[in-house]
This record gives C-alpha cells, sequence and structure tokens, in this order.
C-alpha cells in the first residue's frame, strides 16, 4: 500500500511540474498589425475577445445575417489574392468566409458570393494568399459603381489591431 502511494504521489508531482511546463510553452492568440491573429509564445497586448463563431444575439438558430458597417468581428476564412484587373476599382484581394464557423452568414446572397474586399496594402496580403486565417476586423459598408451606372452596396472588412482603441 506504502509502495502504491508514493507511485501515485511521484506520478502527481510528475504531472503537475508537466503540465506547467506545457501551459507556460502553449501560444496564447494575439493579433498582428493587420488583424490576423498569431500564436504568441510571450504573450501579447493585443489578444482577440470572443470567439467570433456564434451567432449574434438576439438571433435564433436558424437565422441568417449579415455583417453590420462600423461593428468588430473575428472571423474565419480564406485570403484571395486576385491578378491585376482592367478595372481600377475592383478588389485585388478578397476574404472568403467559412461557412463551418460561421453558418449565421451564410444568407442565399452571402452564400452565392461569400467573399468580402479586404482593405489594406496588397504587399501585406499576398504572405496570407490561399491561407485560411482568423481575422480581427472591423466592416465598412459603402456604395460602389459595379458596372455601368449600376450602384451597389459593398460591405469590405479591414483588418484591425485593437478594436478598443479605434474611433
Amino acid at each position: 500500500m506504502k509502495r502504491l502511494l508514493m507511485n501515485g504521489s511521484v506520478c502527481a508531482l510528475v504531472l503537475w511540474l508537466g503540465s506547467g511546463i506545457i501551459s507556460s510553452a502553449l501560444a496564447t492568440e494575439c493579433i498582428n498589425e493587420h488583424g490576423v491573429v498569431v500564436p504568441g509564445y510571450s504573450g501579447c497586448s493585443h489578444q482577440p475577445q470572443g470567439n467570433g463563431g456564434g451567432m449574434p444575439i438576439p438571433f435564433g438558430v436558424n437565422d441568417r445575417v449579415e455583417l453590420a458597417d462600423g461593428e468588430y468581428y473575428l472571423l474565419v476564412g480564406k485570403v484571395i489574392v486576385l491578378p491585376k484587373q482592367k478595372l481600377k476599382n475592383s478588389p485585388r484581394v478578397l476574404f472568403e468566409i467559412d461557412f463551418g464557423q460561421h453558418p449565421w452568414l451564410a444568407n442565399a446572397k452571402r452564400y452565392n458570393d461569400p467573399v468580402y474586399p479586404l482593405l489594406g496594402n496588397l504587399s501585406v496580403w499576398k504572405k496570407y494568399n490561399g491561407q485560411t486565417v482568423k481575422l480581427a476586423c472591423r466592416a465598412r459598408g459603402g456604395i460602389v459603381k459595379s458596372g455601368g451606372r449600376h450602384m451597389e452596396y459593398v460591405i469590405s472588412l479591414e483588418g484591425v489591431q485593437n478594436p478598443y482603441e479605434m474611433k
């Protein structure tokens, strides 16, 4: 019995010490300067708040919504950098929403066109081309000319590092 207790105590001590070492080496999520969430091992001042995947309140299980102009979101999706296009106003960088993470965004229109233009410098987004990332962002709505005389309301995403410091 004494031997069993001692072995159990030694195992518990090893597990306790090991968990402290492992947990100190685990990465925390940090928001970099362009809003992309990256692992940070020494801690960081700008950490994402909330998981961003849940249904916004007060909506129900089967409700589908669109992003709201000026609101902050934590979204998961793929960055897509398009080749240079003839039209100057056409977006070059898109963010394709992951509906598995954000089923509340899968309304009829968005399901057929699951991308939002990404604002910012093209060179910043090139390194993320084709990658699925978590993005801390602010939705920006505006009316743009989409073809000829046709005007369209478009929501773009602006990556942010710390949404609480922005005005």
